[in-house]
């Protein structure tokens, strides 16, 4: 049976660029946390679809799977940003 990719937690794998857009500064963030979090799970989904998994397999695993991951990334960008650190460059 086909599993969806797992974001490896030691790197940022998944590409950030409408994350980015989305979120522009720290404080912008904050106010759209949870539209920034439904974006980028929805992106994460249909990610997976075009790189083969059907959306019934998808499906079965539900849509928690992809807002755990999405709220990990985005609290994580939070975290780092509070902090004054940078996260690494976007692969291009």
């Amino acid at each position: 049976m086909w599993t969806p990719k797992l974001w490896q937690s030691s790197t940022l794998e998944y590409e950030l660029r409408p994350l980015r857009k989305l979120i522009g500064e720290e404080d912008r963030l904050r106010g759209s946390r949870q539209d920034a979090i439904r974006k980028l799970a929805e992106e994460m989904y249909f990610d997976d679809v075009r790189h083969g998994g059907s959306e019934l397999d998808l499906g079965m695993w539900g849509p928690d799977l992809y807002i755990h991951e999405a709220e990990r990334l985005v609290d994580g960008l939070l975290s780092s940003g509070r902090q004054g650190a940078t996260t690494r460059p976007l692969r291009g």
